[in-house]
């Protein structure tokens, strides 16, 4: 069998991190270009590759991890021009080491304008989330590694969310597709409404977790031993350092972009799991979670898109990861569907039948009469030419 090593394609992130390192250089138009090609270009061009289907095979190596740990300093660079779009002053001297290279920055006070304001600020957090908060996963599943535990919290101190490590860890992946996972999004769920829910309801896990972990070591819940809490000072680093650079003006403008990255990152979370059912206490299976085997999709999220190859195999390295033929597949790539979740009448035409079809398909007795408890106007699905509507048990 041949070998086909395929870091290559897993630089996509990368690129367009540089990409966007560039347009910020540049300003106005450049930076809405990255972007938008960063989401609609992707998704368009992810539709037209289709499906990637396994390897034949993949080796491991030092070339996948460069790929994982290139990503901090290049959000750090990002991070140090956004800045310069909201500051009016050159602090590092950015701006005058770009002028002796013959470079404008397009962030100088005297060059930018609103409108790339804005779009430096969407753009920064876009990143956040897509890059960021991908590799941030990949990374704190390496609970043997000191490197990627720091690098990790790095990334999510970018978004504000450094104790997702302590959640996701020992909460997601205990109680994924049950009410008592926060991050799984119920049937019918508007997507704001579970961003809001999800980031409350991961805090107070997060500390419930370490509550109950240090109780049984003895240990005080206010010390050095809490997890959550020594997570809060890499935030808290980040926050003091833009404060120490920039000034409040910029720490302000941080704030927004991270918590920005945070809100998309929760649209991963959304798709991943939406309106799944498991009996609380029952093995995790592969229908579990939701399956995009799309070539971008995966090039661009270190295959994180296996979703369910991941549950199943938590310490997997992200290019071991494999398509899984008992798991729910969405039929889009991961970027369209998160898009279309933001329009709810799309988003159900979308993931409906495919809901149903996991009822009757793939759903033991036990998890049906969990659907037919928790949602009881989803018992099935009647499809028209038109349109899929929801029914309920006496069919109206």
């Amino acid at each position: 069998m041949r070998k086909q090593p395929l870091a290559l394609r897993f630089g996509v992130l990368n690129a367009l991190t540089l990409a966007l390192i560039v347009a910020l250089v540049l300003g106005g138009f450049w930076i809405w270009l990255v972007a938008g090609f960063a989401i609609f270009g992707v998704a368009i061009l992810d539709e037209l590759a289709g499906i990637h289907g396994e390897p034949s095979e993949v080796i491991g190596g030092w070339h996948y991890d460069i790929e994982l740990y290139a990503t901090l300093p290049l959000l750090l660079i990002v991070t140090l021009l956004f800045l310069h779009y909201v500051i009016k002053t050159d602090p590092l001297g950015v701006i005058h080491g770009l002028s002796l290279l013959g470079l404008t920055f397009g962030g100088a006070a005297w060059v930018r304008n609103g409108t790339a304001v804005v779009g430096a600020t969407f753009a920064t957090g876009l990143f956040y989330a897509l890059v960021g908060m991908v590799v941030a996963h990949e990374l704190m599943h390496r609970t043997n590694s000191t490197l990627a535990r720091h690098v990790s919290r790095m990334l999510l101190a970018l978004n504000h969310n450094t104790h997702f490590a302590t959640t996701h860890l020992y909460g997601h992946h205990r109680n994924v597709a049950t009410f008592d996972d926060p991050a799984s999004a119920r049937r019918g769920e508007y997507v704001l409404a579970f961003i809001h829910r999800c980031i409350l309801g991961e805090i107070r896990e997060a500390l419930a977790i370490e509550k109950q972990r240090l109780r049984k070591k003895r240990l005080s819940y206010v010390s050095w031993h809490n997890r959550v809490l020594q997570d809060q000072l890499y935030s808290l680093g980040l926050i003091a350092a833009v404060t120490a650079i920039a000034g409040y003006r910029a720490l302000v403008a941080f704030l927004i972009v991270g918590s920005l990255g945070g809100g998309i990152q929760r649209l991963f979370d959304y798709v991943f799991h939406y309106g799944l059912v498991r009996v609380p206490g029952a093995p995790i299976e592969a229908r579990h979670s939701w399956e995009c085997d799309h070539a971008l999709t995966k090039a661009t999220q270190y295959n994180l898109a296996l979703h369910p190859d991941h549950h199943l195999n938590a310490g997997k390295p992200y290019w071991e990861l494999r398509p899984r033929s008992d798991a729910p597949r969405l039929p889009c790539s991961f970027t369209t569907a998160a898009l279309t979740t933001l329009f709810p009448p799309l988003w159900h035409r979308l993931i409906d039948p495919l809901l149903l079809d996991w009822d009757q398909r793939l759903a033991n007795d036990e998890e049906r009469s969990l659907v037919s408890e928790l949602y009881p106007e989803f018992v099935g699905l009647q499809k028209d030419s038109t349109t899929f509507a929801v029914v309920t048990k006496d069919g109206k």
